[in-house]
């Protein structure tokens, strides 16, 4: 129950603030430095990233299926420029920067 309410509540959202956050060129969206800097989350960061891994099956919307880029090893150093998200329950995951929706 919880991803299908994470899905319908949360991926919208997240499209939406990537639309408003890109530019009509790239559109790949800093995640940390554009996308949470324009849009404050109401909750902690943690949750933003542990909502991104709930959404892991369901990647397209809007006809758009969305991607996530992995940190380049030169903006891994600061924590601005980076979010860690789950890949499993276990506690492992990945350091992403950037953020896309191709169709």
């Amino acid at each position: 129950m919880l991803k299908q309410n994470v899905v319908e509540s949360f991926l919208p959202k997240l499209y939406r603030a990537y639309v408003e956050s890109g530019d009509s060129q790239a559109n790949i969206v800093s995640v940390m430095e554009n996308f949470i800097a324009k849009n404050p989350l109401p909750y902690p960061r943690i949750t933003f990233s542990y909502n991104i891994y709930k959404l892991d099956g369901q990647r397209v919307y809007d006809g758009k299926t969305w991607f996530l880029i992995l940190t380049p090893f030169a903006l891994s150093k600061n924590k601005k420029n980076w979010l860690w998200i789950p890949i499993n329950e276990d506690g492992k995951g990945s350091l992403y920067s950037f953020i896309v929706f191709r169709g």
